[in-house]
């Protein structure tokens, strides 16, 4: 009776364990299966983004591309667009300045009646400081030890004068017809405004540091550092 009562205990206990271990593995497998639908759809969903982003930019990079234009091979220094936007002014290392015509037929630009200036030679010009308004310039040279000097054009003279050693920095007044510069010597910088040969020059300031690149801001009255 007892060996009876256990069997039937027995066989009940299998039963339960089978029954809750085919309830867990469904539970499990049906909580698996949208997992990997979830994951399918992200996988879906990003592709073509990707595809997008890559086939929109390639336009626009090909348009960057084409709005470069090269005109010339000659190695040019600071070239200026004339105001009128008709032609362009440049330098080369020799210091030979030439003008050329810019001509747009159809949406091609091209470089036509080449003329060389007669003006003085200065060579190894490293940039030119074009004034907002005039026809004077400023050539600024740059020896091997990174050190700048710089020599003032005058169009009614047609002559240049050098700039004092003792300028550090310089650059045009939006009138174009006067200066900005820092003025060094002693070890002392100082800010002053003059002629474009640094004549009738008026001391604006002691400078704090005497390294400092000036840039006249063309928009406003104003000095940047």
């Amino acid at each position: 009776m007892n060996k009876k009562a256990i069997a039937i205990l027995g066989a009940i206990f299998i039963l339960i364990v089978g029954t809750l271990g085919f309830l867990i593995y469904s539970k499990y497998a049906g909580s698996k299966t949208p997992a990997a639908s979830s994951v399918t759809n992200n996988a879906t969903s990003t592709t073509p983004a990707v595809t997008q982003n890559t086939a929109s930019s390639t336009p626009t990079g090909q348009g960057n591309q084409s709005n470069i234009v090269q005109l010339t091979s000659d190695q040019v220094v600071s070239p200026a667009l004339f105001f009128n936007g008709t032609g362009i002014s440049y330098f080369d290392h020799q210091g030979n300045l030439y003008q050329v015509t810019l001509q747009n037929n159809n949406g091609q630009l091209s470089l036509t009646a080449k003329k060389q200036l007669d003006i003085p030679l200065k060579p190894s010009i490293s940039k030119i400081l074009w004034p907002a308004k005039g026809n004077d310039f400023i050539a600024q040279f740059t020896d091997s030890s990174g050190k700048n000097t710089w020599s003032y054009f005058n169009s009614n003279t047609g002559s240049y004068t050098d700039l004092p050693k003792q300028v550090e920095s310089v650059d045009w007044m939006p009138s174009g017809d006067k200066i900005m510069y820092v003025w060094l010597d002693g070890g002392k910088a100082s800010l002053s405004l003059g002629n474009p040969d640094t004549s009738s020059h008026q001391t604006l300031g002691a400078m704090w540091e005497t390294d400092d690149q000036l840039h006249v801001s063309p928009w406003r009255p104003g000095i940047i550092f």
